[in-house]
């Protein structure tokens, strides 16, 4: 992520939106992956005058669905801290997945788009 990121604060924007995958579940713990995330947030913010936005993660049909709820819930908490703002995906559901459970089928990618766009907009 840090090599996608330099380029695009180099171009100035106003905010800065993470929205992160979930493969990282596979090889670590929750907490691991909610602080790694934040940790990347405080890149932004020491090396931009972004706005830091962060997306909570997309749930998922499989074992790691827990997971994604503990990272999420971890992300409340460090936004409150750092007055970040959030991007909640509580509207997106398992009907929102494709068969295998791990992406969004259409209708997910058309409620995540317009997740960011209500976020974009306020």
């Amino acid at each position: 992520m840090k090599d996608y990121l330099k380029p695009l604060l180099e171009l100035k924007p106003d905010r800065v939106i993470l929205h992160i995958g979930t493969n990282d579940l596979k090889s670590k713990e929750p907490k691991q992956v909610a602080d790694a995330i934040v940790d990347l947030a405080r890149q932004v913010e020491n090396s931009s005058d972004a706005e830091v936005v962060i997306s909570e993660l997309v749930c998922r049909r499989d074992q790691f669905n827990e997971a994604v709820k503990e990272v999420n819930k971890q992300l409340r908490k460090y936004c409150n801290q750092n007055q970040w703002n959030r991007i909640q995906h509580t509207n997106l559901t398992e009907k929102e997945l494709n068969k295998g459970g791990l992406h969004l089928n259409i209708e997910g990618n058309n409620k995540l788009f317009q997740n960011f766009k209500t976020s974009l907009i306020n």
